[in-house]
Order: structure tokens, then C-alpha cells, then sequence
């Protein structure tokens, strides 16, 4: 593995632990559209971007216009919930600068929107940290498919196994490491031993732990 250049973070369940409130914007989305889904339905729909997701709940037979309306409508009440909430990782901040500090590229690659990207970053304080920032706005292949790191590499101008990239799901471990990348996952959404399973080099429950010098060892592995 060569010395890490870049580093890539996915967003929600790893910059931020916003899970709770997607979730309750769920479900304020399905009351208002009448619809009545179990835990299990629910989660065998919720994954992906949102235009993978609404066809999913909705039929096959809806418009990408469609899709994306109601997209827009759930992600609405999701900012809305989350206005004045946002709380970063612990360690995430100090962990951002260092790698900022030591001239290393960052990016983000989500499966989130633009709007609920910028939401975030600003609400973070990091408008301009971030060289690149990739989002289902401009990549509508949702985690698995790697298309969303493969873009955030190839406008970073970095080799794939010169980025570390920081995962909180199983898809999008699998993601990563299709994409050619090594990776880290934080535990949020999933055990480690699951994000091991998927692919990543090791698992922590944040960044308090982790710093340029542990990175490069942890990828040596």
C-alpha cells in the first residue's frame, strides 16, 4: 500500500451520527403519504441514494421527476429536524485539521444530496476544508456500486491506493474497497467485525483514536 495522500469520508453514520434523525423523518414522510412499513420492509428498501430508494417504496412505475420530488420532500423535513443538532464524530474535527495541516487531500463521498451535504459541512463548520465533495446529486448509483468514490478519486486526481476512505456501513465498505481504496469503518451503524467482514482494514467507534501516524500503520497492515 503506498502512503496515504487523500482522505475521503463518507457522511451520515460517520461524520455524523444524524441516523436518528433520518429515521424520524421516515417516518413524518410516510405518515404523510399514508404509508404503513415494517422495520424489516423498511430496511430491505433503505439503501442506496434517495432516487434508488423512492421507486423501491413507491413502485418502479414513477418518474425520476417524481422520485426526486419526493426525495426532496423527505430530505426537507430531515433538514428541518436536524437544524441546530448537528454534532460532529468525536475526534472528527481534530482529525480533519490534522490531515489538513499535513497538506493531505480531503474529500467526501455520500449518498446524501447536495443540499443535505452543504447543510452538514457548514453546520460543521468545514465549508472549506473539503477539496472535493461528491453527492447523489451529481451520482445517482447508490453504495455498493464504488461509482461515488471512483468520482471523488478521480476529482481528488489521486490514485485509488493512495486514499483511505472512512465508512460507517457495509455497503459502503464494499464501495470503497471496489473502488480500489483501503478503509476504516466507524461503528456507528454496524459491529466491527461486520465492517471487517465487508472489507475494511480495522473498526473504531470514532476518531478520538486515530491520527495520520496510526492511519498510515493501520493501512500497512
Amino acid at each position: 500500500m503506498k502512503p496515504i495522500t487523500a482522505v475521503i469520508f463518507d457522511m451520515d453514520g460517520t461524520m455524523v451520527n444524524s441516523l436518528p434523525y433520518h429515521m424520524e423523518s421516515w417516518k413524518i414522510f410516510f405518515m404523510r403519504h399514508g404509508i404503513n412499513m415494517t422495520q424489516r420492509e423498511f430496511d430491505a428498501v433503505h439503501h442506496g441514494t434517495i432516487y434508488d430508494i423512492m421507486p423501491r417504496i413507491f413502485g418502479s412505475q414513477i418518474s425520476t421527476e417524481q422520485s426526486k420530488a419526493l426525495g426532496e420532500e423527505k430530505e426537507s423535513i430531515f433538514r428541518e429536524l436536524y437544524s441546530g443538532s448537528v454534532v460532529p464524530t468525536p475526534g472528527l474535527l481534530s482529525f480533519i485539521h490534522e490531515v489538513k495541516n499535513a497538506g493531505l487531500s480531503l474529500a467526501v463521498a455520500t449518498a446524501a444530496d447536495e443540499y443535505n451535504a452543504r447543510f452538514t459541512i457548514n453546520a460543521l463548520g468545514l465549508q472549506n476544508y473539503f477539496d472535493v465533495v461528491v453527492t447523489s446529486t451529481e451520482v445517482k448509483e447508490g453504495k455498493p456500486s464504488p461509482a461515488v468514490y471512483e468520482a471523488a478519486c478521480e476529482q481528488l486526481g489521486k490514485a485509488p491506493n493512495c486514499c483511505c476512505v472512512f465508512e460507517d456501513t457495509v455497503h459502503g465498505v464494499q464501495a470503497a474497497v471496489a473502488a480500489g481504496m483501503a478503509v476504516v469503518g466507524i461503528t456507528t451503524s454496524h459491529a466491527a467485525y461486520e465492517l471487517q467482514e465487508a472489507g475494511a482494514r480495522a473498526a473504531m467507534p470514532d476518531f478520538t483514536a486515530i491520527n495520520i501516524d496510526t492511519l498510515q500503520s493501520l493501512i500497512a497492515i
